[in-house]
């Protein structure tokens, strides 16, 4: 499997966790991520934009993950239940109604303030 395939892979389970714990529009997503990535940019990565090594590597870190856990084809390892941002706050929150995310996409990129 491709980097970049396992990456999008990867990216899209760790913002289904953080949709379950509550963290529904991309803007959330991403100050949960601890600003990484701005929701804008998260929104270009959703839709098939490039996930560079710095990138994941943030990511990875910040949510205490193993180095190049994002590289792994995800069909060897599951995502943990209790994710925690590297300060130790746990990410989780009693989970409520998630939104469709396609649809949350769909409007976004729709929104005239969202583009480029």
């Amino acid at each position: 499997m491709r980097t970049q395939h396992c990456r999008h892979w990867n990216l899209a389970r760790l913002l289904s966790g953080l949709e379950q714990a509550g963290h529904v529009t991309p803007d959330a997503q991403s100050k949960a991520l601890g600003g990484i990535v701005t929701s804008r940019a998260l929104l270009r990565i959703v839709l098939g934009g490039r996930i560079h090594t710095d990138t994941a590597r943030a990511i990875e870190h910040r949510l205490n993950l193993p180095r190049r856990w994002m590289d792994q084809d995800p069909a060897g390892h599951a995502v943990s239940d209790s994710m925690k941002s590297q300060d130790g706050e746990s990410l989780d929150r009693p989970a409520r109604r998630s939104r469709d995310r396609t649809l949350l996409m769909d409007r976004s990129a729709r929104d005239p303030r969202s583009r480029d």
